[in-house]
């Protein structure tokens, strides 16, 4: 049997300081160049997130009207973070405007309605728009009100009513942007998305 000999030198047993610095440059430049579409993807993903909340909780809303046998409404904050939905009586929106809440229930055997208030991400926010049916910006007296036969009434800041209404969603900066629509007749909505202003 033949005794084989290493020699000092001949095995290589780790990376040289130059490979190293080369390997860590390429990791650097890589994550560079990939940083601003990883923050997009996120920042879309976070605005698709807030897309759905919104939207399940639209059909929270619609589910307790039909089961409640009473309108729930869904209103905008006045900051254009957040959101909340309770039943349209004066016991849930007393610091409201009176033509759009009904007065409380006389039935002393009703459950009390669920009152549910959200914020949103903080990088992701409701976004005004021009027309006076968008739920968004100022128009706090604008409301949806799902109604307990499965449809809704969408009202203006003067009250009108609409077959249709929508809010939008944007992210800080307002590159990614979501409408979401509901149509009065069904109460069933429908994301959009929207190109950046210019």
């Amino acid at each position: 049997m033949q005794r084989r000999t290493i020699h000092p030198g001949s095995a290589r047993s780790g990376f040289t300081l130059m490979e190293l610095l080369a390997t860590l440059v390429v990791i650097a430049l890589v994550a560079g160049l990939s940083a601003p579409s990883i923050t997009g993807w996120l920042r879309g993903q976070r605005l698709q997130e807030a897309i759905d909340d919104l939207r399940t909780d639209w059909i929270k809303a619609r589910t307790l009207a039909m089961d409640e046998g009473r309108p729930y409404r869904f209103q905008i904050n006045n900051d254009n973070q957040g959101y909340r939905y309770a039943p349209n009586e004066n016991t849930y929106w007393s610091d409201q405007s009176q033509g759009v809440n009904a007065p409380p229930s006389s039935d002393p055997d009703e459950a009390p309605g669920l009152v549910t208030e959200k914020t949103l991400n903080p990088v992701v926010h409701f976004e005004a728009a021009n027309d006076q049916v968008n739920l968004s910006g100022d128009n706090r007296e604008s409301t949806f009100l799902f109604l307990p036969d499965g449809r809704a009434r969408l009202l203006d800041v003067d009250g009108r009513e609409h077959q249709e209404a929508s809010v939008i969603l944007a992210d800080q900066d307002g590159v990614n942007r979501r409408k979401l629509t509901m149509r009065a007749l069904t109460a069933q909505s429908s994301i959009t998305p929207l190109q950046p202003p210019q």
